[in-house]
C-alpha cells in the first residue's frame, strides 16, 4: 500500500529520534510519521554506535507500517539512501552497502532500520556542521537539504518500490556504489572477507569476488573500502 501524508513532530532537543518515535508508538500515535530534532543528544547507528551530532545536524526517524512482507524490509535502507543520495546534486558521493553515504572516503550520511512491533523505524543522520575530521554539507557548500524535501524522496522512492519492486531502486543505488573497488567485510562472527565488490542480489545482499575467484554472498556485515575501481 503506498505512503500518503507524514506527520510531522518536531523536537528542539532530543536524546534519539529512534527513541522518539519509539515513546510516540506507545502512545499510540499512527504511522506514518516522522521524528525530527535540531539537536540529537545521543545518536546511535549501526552496532548502536555513537553518531556524533551538533546543533544544525540532520537527525529524523520516518515510522511506517510497510504492507510489505518483512523480507522486503531491508530493502528500504537502499530506498532511504536515495531519498538522501539524490537530493545531493553537484556533490560526488558514494553508496557504500548497506547503510553509508560516503564523500572522499569519508561518511557523510549514516541511515538505522530498526524493527519496533510490526512498524519500522528508519533514522537518517546528515552531517551539516563543519566538524574535524568529519564531511559535511557546509564544507561541501550545500546549504539547500531540507527534512521535508528527504519525506517526499523517500514516499515518491518507497511508493515506486511498492508497486513495481527493486529493480528500479537496485539499478539508481548501484549507479554510485563503485561496482569493482576492494572492500573489506567484517562478518557478526568476527570473519573477515576481502574482496571485490560486485554487487548487490535481488534481496540486498552484497556479492564479493574474493583473491581465489571465489564468490561471497553476504548478509550482514561491516564494510570498509579499502580502494577505489580496481
Amino acid at each position: 500500500m503506498p505512503l500518503g501524508e507524514f506527520d510531522l513532530i518536531s523536537y528542539s532537543s532530543i536524546e534519539s529520534t529512534q527513541t522518539g518515535a519509539i515513546k510516540l508508538l506507545n502512545s499510540g500515535h499512527r504511522t506514518p510519521f516522522v521524528v525530527k530534532t535540531d539537536h540529537q543528544i545521543s545518536g546511535f547507528g549501526k552496532y548502536n554506535r555513537e553518531w556524533y551530532s551538533l546543533p544544525g545536524d540532520i537527525a529524523i526517524t520516518i515510522a511506517i507500517t510497510p504492507t510489505c512482507d518483512e523480507s522486503s524490509w531491508p530493502m528500504l535502507t537502499y530506498v532511504a539512501a536515495l531519498s538522501v543520495g539524490e537530493l545531493l546534486t553537484g556533490i560526488e558521493i558514494t553508496y557504500k552497502w548497506p547503510n553509508d553515504i560516503m564523500v572522499d572516503n569519508k561518511k557523510l550520511s549514516g541511515i538505522l532500520l530498526e524493527r519496533y512491533k510490526n512498524h519500522l523505524l528508519i533514522g537518517i543522520g546528515i552531517n551539516v556542521i563543519k566538524k574535524d575530521g568529519i564531511i559535511s554539507l557546509s564544507e561541501l557548500g550545500c546549504t539547500e537539504m531540507s527534512v521535508s524535501s528527504i519525506i517526499e524522496n523517500f514516499k515518491l522512492l518507497y511508493n515506486n518500490y511498492i508497486l513495481n519492486g527493486f529493480s528500479y531502486i537496485k539499478t539508481k543505488w548501484l549507479n554510485k556504489a563503485r561496482i569493482g573497488s576492494m572492500i573489506r567485510s567484517t562478518l557478526p562472527d568476527g570473519r573477515i572477507i576481502d574482496g571485490i565488490f560486485n554487487g548487490i542480489e535481488d534481496d540486498g545482499t552484497l556479492i564479493v569476488i574474493n583473491k581465489d575467484g571465489a564468490l561471497n554472498k553476504i548478509y550482514a556485515a561491516d564494510t570498509q573500502i579499502r580502494y577505489m575501481d580496481i
